[in-house]
């Protein structure tokens, strides 16, 4: 019993360790872009831009050391976080969320900022050069009544020429959302039997050509 205590609490760490690997850079996004609208003058922009940011910070200062919150928690939190990102990339892309009436959202949980990465990483690799509208998906069903799945989806280039772009660039940091949430899962599995599940599919088009990925994640029901 000692070690399994002394295991899972382990994972809680690890776990509160990797959701706070986002949060320097975001930061430093949020500020930049803050700044660049007041020297353009742009006041009423960046007033609306600072009431999502601070909205953002106060959620994820509330929620770092939570293991589980309720899933319209984790809802409001993406809808604050990708309002900023569409005024960041001029609206270059859309997001839409989708939830099944049967998902109860104030009383279903969700370990926190457990989407919000994936997202992150289809605003910055799924639509490199801007050239068209980009669509990111979220939707969120029953699977069984022990189960729920998340689903994102986006309309970008896919991943291999995502990696190429990358590459190219030689940015001088890595997006680590994917991986962020790889590792969150892999922690959470083992507190909970392997009762999370994640998968990364590659989309195409008839003619074969990649047309986006779809993110697909079971959780358990936790009521």
């Amino acid at each position: 019993k000692q070690k399994r205590d002394i295991i899972t609490k382990i994972s809680e760490l690890e776990t509160k360790a990797l959701q706070a690997q986002m949060n320097p850079h975001f930061i430093f996004n949020s500020m930049s872009s803050i700044q660049n609208f007041v020297i353009d003058n742009d006041v009423d922009e960046a007033l609306t831009f600072m009431g999502h940011f601070s909205k953002v910070i106060r959620m994820t200062l509330d929620h770092v050391d939570n293991k589980t919150i309720p899933l319209q928690n984790e809802l409001d939190y993406i809808v604050h976080y990708t309002e900023l990102e569409k005024m960041r990339f001029d609206n270059s892309f859309e997001f839409f969320m989708e939830v099944d009436h049967e998902i109860d959202v104030f009383n279903t949980l969700i370990p926190p900022m457990l989407l919000q990465p994936i997202i992150e990483n289809c605003i910055k690799h799924a639509f490199p050069d801007r050239s068209y509208k980009g669509k990111i998906t979220l939707s969120i069903k029953p699977l069984d009544d022990n189960s729920y799945q998340c689903v994102i989806e986006d309309n970008g280039v896919g991943r291999a020429v995502a990696a190429q772009n990358k590459s190219h660039k030689n940015l001088g940091h890595t997006s680590k959302g994917m991986k962020i949430t790889t590792d969150r899962i892999r922690m959470l599995n083992k507190e909970e039997q392997e009762r999370y599940r994640l998968e990364v599919i590659d989309l195409f088009n008839n003619e074969g050509k990649a047309c986006g990925t779809r993110v697909v994640i079971v959780l358990p029901v936790e009521l």
